[in-house]
């Protein structure tokens, strides 16, 4: 087994117990909640909300003639 195979054996237990963590367990060919698990929250409205800030912060740190960037080092 090579190293680049071990690797992947360690990203896949991780992302196991964090997913055990969250009260998720494997059930056939996939992850389920547990009845207990906390749940899913829809953020559709938060997440539409901020991507259309994006394109406002990206402006405002634009720079502009005469006006050098404000990311600038």
């Amino acid at each position: 087994m090579g190293a680049e195979a071990m690797d992947i054996d360690r990203q896949r237990n991780a992302a196991m117990r964090a997913l055990e963590a969250l009260d998720f367990s494997y059930e056939g060919d996939r992850w389920l909640p547990t009845a207990d698990a906390t749940p899913l929250i829809n953020l559709t409205a938060e997440t539409d909300a901020v991507c259309q800030l994006w394109p406002v912060a990206a402006a405002a740190l634009a720079p502009t003639k005469g006006r050098p960037s404000r990311l600038s080092v």
